[in-house]
């Protein structure tokens, strides 16, 4: 079993996706794992995206400009 709270949000959507569905989860991994089991199916069909709040956003920028 994964660990995530789902969904924090649902919304319906016009244009090339059906919905967006927003969830945390303890780590990427779980994610993933989370995907490639809906995805098994072959009923769903998913895409992932990272989203950053302006604190975490920062952090990515504080590391580019180092590197």
């Amino acid at each position: 079993m994964h660990e995530f709270r789902f969904p924090d949000a649902l919304y319906w959507t016009t244009g090339p996706y059906d919905g967006l569905i927003s969830f945390d989860a303890p780590d990427e991994e779980t994610v993933d794992a989370l995907m490639l089991e809906l995805n098994s199916s072959g009923r769903v069909r998913t895409q992932t995206m990272r989203a950053l709040d302006r604190a975490a956003f920062s952090v990515v920028l504080d590391k580019a400009k180092k590197g």
